[in-house]
C-alpha cells in the first residue's frame, strides 16, 4: 500500500495504477488532477476520468481535456 493513501478506501487498478477515495496513484506517485471516483484504466496506454484522457509520453503521464467543442 502507498504510505500517503487512505488504507480503508485504497484499491489496486490495472497497469500499476491504484486509488483511494481522494487520489489516483501510478506506482507510488500521485496523478495530479485525476478524479479518483471516475478514473479507469482503458488499456495499457490509455486511462480516463470524467475530465481528462491520460496517456504515457516519454515515460511521463500526460493528459488532455475530454471536453467536446460545441
Amino acid at each position: 500500500i502507498i504510505e500517503a493513501a487512505d488504507p480503508i478506501s485504497f484499491e489496486y487498478l490495472d497497469n500499476n495504477f491504484s486509488r483511494d477515495s481522494q487520489y489516483v496513484y501510478h506506482r507510488e506517485q500521485r496523478v495530479e488532477g485525476a478524479d479518483a471516483m471516475s478514473f479507469e484504466v482503458v488499456n495499457y496506454s490509455e486511462f480516463v476520468d470524467k475530465n481528462y484522457c491520460y496517456y504515457f509520453e516519454q515515460g511521463e503521464i500526460r493528459r488532455k481535456s475530454r471536453a467536446k467543442n460545441s
